[in-house]
């Protein structure tokens, strides 16, 4: 009997095939990089090429390795721009190691389109999100990633010309830069236009992809702001590169040139490098490294050891991508699966909050219906219970300290996932979503939201900007962000530390045993009410040197005495 087309055994097969076409075209391109820098290395002297970088000074190199790094840190938030518009994003750490990932698989798959392919499909199978819908944002990234070469390469092109970089050119060679920016354009007004008039239809994956992509494309004309941020993204990402390029220049070449001369030149070695012919660009950049910058009477031995080693750059950060994709393979293979719809439970600790309850109430209508209400009350002596009681609340008694209150508030919480919310905290309407996104990193226990303050004084700007770094670097958030947890984690680490000063702290350094502590894709607005009322450089100062002697290793029933008498003799 003759097997079907679907039978396991015919699978097989194909997945051998495209198994066998990847090494095909891995083959291919490894041959074309050897035979076009075979090429470009006979047209240089003997023995140059080696004395060249003999006499490299390392330490520009160094800087270039680490621009680059900053080149993937803008890129992964380009990307972010573009995968918020189709709700699927999960955390920033995510977006940035999908990209990581991606550059290596840019980097050895014959450039973008290959690499954004794989880079989405692992993406949207990590996370569970449809992988048209991921996917359609690649084009929509790309394509801010030519404006942004285009916006800056203009700039230095103006700049060059202002500069007198192009005195020495002929008629000739100025037409050819012309015609070659005219026609950039061109393919950039035109792919603008299609987008917006194209009506897609249908309901297979290509046509679900295509209107996806149309979607992302009218919710970007709509929204000028995110696209400014994704164009200004790019036009850095091709700053950061043309400056890796010029850092490996200055570390090898003993040539006087202007920098603002000939910048204009690397945005297009970079273009011309990405054509999907070559591992890497190899060969196509140093043959224009080499053609470009003889215009500018720079040695060519010069400007092939300096594309060796951005070739280099890209290799090594190709591999930190490698390292990146194992490890979360490894992750997210390890870790227990997800239920289909995670139910939410909201604690909120409150003392004398009367003033507060209405307005919470209101917003937790609003945006949290669906999730369950507990209000852990910790002796309050206004009207806060008897408000809290006329609506849906579960109340819950306890000594007062927030540590205590969220701990009595979640041994009753019957959510998959627990949302500890100050009174004078408000969610967005997309805040539950963002959260439950958030957590189908399933390395994730817990995490807290962007925050911004509702009323700022100008010692306070940035805050929402720092909440990055403290999840990066400190692996902490701060309570009046929203701070979520798994119901499970938390039961198996024995709930919240009953402690009255540094919950958020202590709850932290025991989940992060656990797992990884993330930033949800949405904002949360808190009062500035106590900084306002008791001084802001002093509630910082306070704050400042309650954190450091936490860290010193005192502990947080001796830090309460010291926080409340500190604040009692300034008032």
């Amino acid at each position: 009997m003759e097997e079907s087309a679907t039978s396991p055994s015919s699978g097989g097969v194909f997945q051998n095939l495209r198994k066998t076409k990847l090494l095909v075209m891995r083959g291919v391109g490894l041959l074309a990089s050897i035979v076009l820098l075979f090429v470009i290395f006979r047209k240089l002297e003997p023995g140059a090429l080696l004395e060249t970088l003999r006499q490299a000074k390392w330490r520009w190199v160094a800087l270039s390795t680490g621009i680059f790094g900053v080149h993937i840190i803008f890129a992964s938030y380009r990307w972010h721009l573009m995968l918020r518009l189709s709700r699927a994003t999960i955390h920033p750490t995510a977006t940035l190691r999908a990209v990581s990932l991606g550059h290596f698989f840019n980097t050895f798959l014959f450039g973008a389109a290959g690499g954004d392919l794989v880079k989405s499909m692992i993406y949207a199978r990590w996370y569970q999100l449809p992988l048209t819908e991921v996917l359609a944002m690649a084009p929509l990234d790309r394509f801010f990633g030519l404006m942004g070469a285009l916006i800056f390469g203009f700039s230095m092109l103006g700049i060059g010309f202002l500069s007198g970089g192009f005195s020495a050119f002929d008629g000739s060679q100025l037409n050819v830069l012309m015609y070659w920016a005219l026609g950039l354009v061109g393919v950039l007004v035109v792919g603008m236009w299609a987008l917006r008039q194209w009506h897609g239809k249908g309901t297979s994956k290509f046509g679900l992809f295509l209107n996806h992509l149309r979607k992302g494309g009218a919710l970007l004309w709509n929204q000028p702001k995110a696209a400014f941020k994704a164009a200004a993204s790019a036009t850095i990402v091709h700053l950061c590169l043309s400056l890796v390029m010029l850092f490996n220049l200055k570390a090898v070449s003993l040539a006087s040139f202007s920098w603002w001369n000939v910048l204009w030149i690397f945005p297009v070695i970079s273009m011309v490098s990405g054509i999907p012919v070559s591992i890497g660009g190899a060969g196509l950049r140093e043959g224009t490294a080499m053609l470009l910058l003889g215009l500018y009477y720079i040695p060519s031995e010069d400007a092939v050891t300096a594309s060796l080693l951005t070739l280099g750059v890209y290799f090594g950060w190709a591999f930190v991508g490698l390292v990146v994709w194992q490890r979360e393979e490894g992750r997210q293979q390890r870790a227990r699966a997800l239920p289909g719809d995670m139910s939410v439970s909201i604690v909120i600790p409150t003392l004398n909050e009367g003033d507060q309850i209405e307005r919470l109430t209101d917003q937790i209508c609003l945006h949290a219906g669906d999730a369950e209400w507990i209000l852990a009350d910790g002796g309050s002596t206004d009207e806060t219970l008897n408000i809290a009681l006329k609506h849906s609340y579960k109340v819950v008694r306890s000594a007062p300290g927030r540590g205590i209150q969220m701990h009595e508030g979640a041994k009753v919480a019957s959510g998959d996932l627990i949302l500890f919310l100050h009174a004078d905290t408000e969610l967005e309407s997309e805040s539950l979503n963002a959260m439950k996104r958030a957590m189908n990193d399933r390395h994730a226990v817990a995490g807290g939201f962007w925050k911004r303050f509702d009323r700022t004084h100008w010692a306070m700007t940035g805050s929402r900007f720092r909440c990055l770094p403290r999840i990066l670097l400190g692996r902490y958030v701060f309570a009046d962000q929203g701070l979520f947890v798994r119901r499970s984690v938390l039961e198996s680490i024995g709930g919240v530390p009953c402690v009255r000063l540094m919950e958020e702290f202590e709850l932290c350094r025991k989940l992060r045993r656990k797992g990884r502590i993330v930033l949800a894709d949405s904002t949360v607005t808190t009062s500035s009410r106590r900084f306002l009322q008791k001084g802001v450089f002093r509630t910082y100062w306070l704050m400042g040197r309650t954190m450091i002697r936490y860290w010193l290793g005192v502990s947080p029933d001796k830090l309460v005495k010291e926080y409340h008498g500190a604040v009692a003799k300034k008032e």
